[in-house]
């Protein structure tokens, strides 16, 4: 007998594929087969009625954030830890839902919704990283407030106190929230376990053979062009302009001269829910993946070109270290000589390092190999009975 589970994300629609980059919409169809799933979303989250009290807290919680915040500096950081206001209205609503489905374990992502959670209905914490863990790539920490930076830490601590399980998108994510309740001193009895995360493609169009064509296609995807580190990335097709290398850019277009560039090919944004195989036309035709990224976690691009046998080489940050699998090849910063010699050591050995690939993608890295296991934890852990 399936068991009840609501899952809660109030981020987005979860059947928006950009929604958490696309966790829920991927992820939802195969829990569907081990749970029958309550889905709180922005679609219905606002049904949770929230009484004047809490609607009067949350009102004051932003308006005092934000005096604070841009009395310490004159201007109003957008980061979800110090949206105080937003995270206390998420946590009242989790709890009303917990109350109106008595004891159903709750699979949420974030630690946003859990920070003001006082719910007696199990909650697993699906997350690619605490707020701290983020700010390491994506924002320069000299510019935070004292404010903002205790808020990002409470955020964390709570969350992760008030959590039954958190399941960590890698084994680097474990180990940096580790790493945070040692460096405060604190013990809990939340468990961490690692679950995985996967690529955002249908599994039956995955594919494991690779052939090398006549040119030596080589893609780079993107959502920010500089962060994801674009202009390393024109630098090295630049510097290869003596080989046999066609570079594909996907993501907007950036604001340069592509016409310089004879061995780039530009094909802008590509929506894959609504042009799938128009992505996939691209990138089935690469032999390598490029990722001279500046700020990134847990990027689900790699998981897709491990889908189709296509080796990654990456700057070793974030939790890059264990997506990319024994086909891929870590670079340790952003030198472009050092992208160039690692795109010749994959090319000399393409069969092997290929598969390698595929096989992390079809072991670790599928939605239903990821669910499976977020579903152990979930029917593990619970000592509820399931629905008769």
């Amino acid at each position: 007998m399936k068991r009840y589970l609501i899952f809660y994300c109030p981020w987005g629609n979860v059947n928006n594929t950009t929604t958490l980059s696309g966790i829920p919409f991927y992820l939802i169809d195969f829990l569907k087969k081990n749970f029958d799933l309550i889905i709180m979303d922005t679609t219905n989250i606002n049904s949770v009625k929230l009484d004047a009290l809490t609607s009067f807290i949350a009102k004051f919680l932003d308006i005092f954030s934000l005096i604070v915040t841009r009395l310490l500096q004159e201007r109003s950081f957008q980061m979800g830890g110090v949206h105080i206001r937003f995270n206390y209205i998420m946590g009242r609503r989790l709890e009303k839902i917990s109350r109106k489905y008595n004891n159903t374990p709750i699979l949420t992502v974030g630690f946003g919704a859990t920070r003001f959670y006082r719910g007696n209905s199990p909650v697993f914490n699906y997350i690619d990283g605490t707020f701290s863990y983020k700010i390491n790539y994506h924002v320069d920490q000299k510019k935070l407030t004292r404010w903002e930076r205790y808020n990002i830490f409470r955020t964390d601590m709570n969350g992760i106190k008030n959590s039954t399980v958190i399941l960590c998108s890698s084994e680097i994510v474990s180990l940096s929230i580790e790493r945070l309740l040692k460096a405060n001193n604190l013990q809990i009895n939340t468990k961490l376990a690692v679950t995985g995360i996967g690529a955002n493609i249908p599994e039956r169009l995955s594919y494991s053979e690779r052939t090398v064509e006549p040119f030596t296609d080589i893609c780079f995807i993107y959502t920010n062009f500089y962060k994801k580190g674009g202009d390393v990335m024109l630098k090295i097709a630049k510097l290869s302009g003596s080989k046999n290398y066609r570079f594909h850019f996907i993501g907007k277009i950036p604001d340069i001269e592509i016409n310089e560039f004879d061995n780039v090919i530009f094909h802008g944004f590509i929506d894959k829910k609504l042009n799938l195989n128009a992505y996939l036309d691209v990138i089935k035709i690469c032999a390598v993946n490029l990722m001279p990224t500046k700020a990134d976690l847990t990027p689900h691009v790699i998981c897709e070109c491990n889908a189709y046998g296509i080796p990654t080489i990456a700057n070793n940050i974030g939790g890059i270290k264990d997506l990319i699998g024994k086909g891929g090849i870590l670079i340790e910063g952003l030198n472009e000589q050092d992208y160039l010699s690692a795109i010749e050591e994959i090319l000399m050995n393409i069969d092997v390092r290929s598969k390698q690939s595929f096989e992390k993608y079809l072991t670790e890295q599928r939605w239903s190999v990821v669910s499976e296991k977020i579903s152990e934890e979930i029917n593990s852990y619970c000592v509820i009975e399931p629905k008769n």
